[in-house]
């Protein structure tokens, strides 16, 4: 439960932001809070990962090739998440040694996880690989816009 609510925030979030970069077309984007930011409800994204979700469901047909794809997808996200913070810690100017300790040793425990869940790659696993292939590959001029916008913010 607490895992799909964040997905369904972090989708609605990332889909308010690349709307503003201009990566995304205009969408309806209901503000559920007065006084909170961020507490929004994007109906077409809702209805989307609700659509995507009854059709991995459906194609998986088993809860165990449902949770190897959740694994490879977790512990992937795990890696990549202390590889980009290493980056950012390295730009704020932060002692390397430090940073290259802390999250060598942090990579190191994501790489183990990894392996761990790479048994399940034949098994589902290759599902969250292929989606991350078809959805940022393809486009090669978003990813030049996303890369300058990021450049410029830096």
């Amino acid at each position: 439960m607490i895992a799909s609510q964040s997905i369904i925030s972090g989708a609605y979030s990332l889909t308010q932001q690349a709307i503003q970069l201009g990566f995304l077309p205009r969408m309806n984007i209901i503000h559920t809070a007065g006084r909170e930011i961020g507490q929004i409800y994007i109906p077409f994204v809702n209805w989307s990962l609700a659509l995507a979700t009854l059709a991995a469901v459906i194609g998986f047909g088993s809860s165990d090739a449902l949770a190897g794809a959740f694994g490879i997808a977790v512990s992937l996200l795990m890696a990549i998440t202390t590889l980009m913070a290493t980056f950012v810690a390295l730009h704020w100017k932060h002692n390397p040694l430090i940073v290259y300790w802390v999250n060598g040793s942090l990579l190191a425990l994501d790489l183990v996880f990894f392996a761990s869940t790479s048994t399940k790659l034949l098994d589902g696993g290759w599902f969250p690989l292929v989606l991350a292939f078809v959805i940022g590959i393809p486009d090669a001029d978003l990813a030049k816009r996303a890369r300058s916008s990021w450049i410029r913010s830096a």
